[in-house]
């Protein structure tokens, strides 16, 4: 199981001239990724990414980690907990039915994982961070060309889906 990212997204976060460090790590392209999937988590809880029901699959991705990076391993449970609470209302499950929470549960986590998740689950936190690439890239329109400008941007986009 591992994280995926879209060539797109790949190209326009790692593109020519994205930053003046100009090697773009996995570590980077790791905050790049969560910073997608929150926007996309957050846009559908917030209502505003209803589309994504149809969603299944994300186009021409590549496999870049196999466990999380130093810097989200502390917070990995909170990512996921939002995962799984963002799959539950897409997918409107029944909280008060045991055994459908209970095969959910072991549809997305997997404790055989460096990234606690099985390849379903993977898999749609790739797609969301998918998602959220579309907005961000949607709101920029190009790559800002320092880090501190796309977090300044960037924490207005989030800001949309925050309350």
């Amino acid at each position: 199981m591992n994280f995926k990212i879209s060539k797109a997204a790949d190209e326009w976060f790692g593109g020519k001239g994205a930053f003046e460090d100009k090697g773009l790590t996995n570590a980077r392209l790791m905050d790049f990724y969560y910073f997608s999937a929150l926007v996309g988590l957050l846009s559908f809880l917030k209502g505003s990414n209803k589309e994504f029901k149809n969603i299944e699959k994300i186009p021409d991705t590549r496999e870049f980690m196999d466990e999380w990076t130093l810097d989200y391993k502390d917070n990995r449970y909170s990512i996921i907990g939002l995962l799984i609470e963002t799959e539950i209302q897409r997918i409107i499950i029944d909280r008060e039915d045991k055994n459908s929470v209970k095969e959910f549960f072991k549809s997305m986590l997997s404790t055989d994982s460096g990234i606690h998740l099985t390849t379903k689950g993977a898999d749609r936190l790739s797609s969301y961070s998918y998602m959220g690439y579309l907005i961000i890239s949607d709101e920029m329109k190009k790559m800002p060309e320092t880090y501190e400008t796309f977090l300044a941007k960037y924490y207005k986009i989030l800001s949309k889906f925050i309350s």
